[in-house]
């Protein structure tokens, strides 16, 4: 399948969101909670001239929630204090939570994808979510695995309506799923069952990210989609500046 065949500002919006929740790419923004049970995923701030002129402060994070010295806790306990710590730039709270995740049980990480793929749940706490999975490791790949084959409701709505909105956050968790999942097999783990499964999603955009995972496994250069991310993520910024 071609690229030119999907819709460029979906591929794009997907990737930007998921991007946005990535640690590892972009500096970290002041964060704006989304509406209870909305659904749909934060994305970038649109710069307007009344922001150039007048930037919001960015808040100060909240304090921490977890126990000190705690050894281990518990998935929930861990998208709380995501949420508060708000990605805003702390490396030793980001340290910490990374830490944390490593340590959660498969029970406590396949209960993070039922969290994620939950369409009644907040898009705060379903980002924090794909987020933690993202950084839990090998151990994460069957909950990963779940989000990326959880349907959706994939019917497109009318440009910037709540429905189209809607999709396209469901589109870019799981984007994140996906790059997470390339992330490992560049890693060593075998990832090539999950993404096989992502690549028989309806969604078009999810079933062409998949295969250039795919692609990039079978070519002997695992971690090609995150590439692709990379270098879409690049452009898409180049032609805002």
């Amino acid at each position: 399948m071609k690229a030119s065949r999907i819709p460029l500002i979906v591929l794009i919006g997907a990737v930007i969101a998921a991007a946005f929740w990535s640690n590892k790419r972009l500096e970290r923004h002041a964060y704006e909670p989304a509406q209870n049970g909305a659904g749909i995923t934060p994305s970038l701030p649109a710069v307007a001239k009344s922001d150039v002129a007048s930037p919001k402060p960015v808040l100060s994070p909240e304090p921490s929630l977890l126990p000190p010295g705690a050894r281990s806790v518990s998935g929930h306990a861990l998208v709380h204090e995501v949420m508060a710590w708000g990605f805003r730039r702390d490396e030793k709270r980001e340290a910490r939570v990374i830490e944390l995740a490593r340590r959660l049980s498969p029970r406590e990480l396949l209960g993070l994808a039922d969290l994620v793929v939950d369409p009644k749940s907040s898009a705060d706490r379903r980002n924090a979510a794909v987020y933690i999975l993202s950084e839990a490791g090998a151990i994460a790949q069957p909950a990963l695995t779940k989000i990326v084959v959880t349907p959706f409701d994939d019917r497109p709505g009318k440009p910037h309506s709540i429905q189209d909105a809607k999709r396209q956050g469901e589109v870019s968790l799981r984007v994140s799923a996906l790059e997470a999942l390339d992330q490992l097999g560049a890693s060593g783990s075998d990832v090539r069952a999950s993404l096989q499964k992502a690549s028989l999603q309806k969604n078009t955009t999810l079933q062409f990210l998949a295969r250039i995972a795919l692609s990039g496994i079978e070519q002997g250069r695992p971690g090609k989609l995150s590439r692709f991310i990379d270098a879409s993520m690049d452009e898409a910024m180049g032609k805002k500046q």
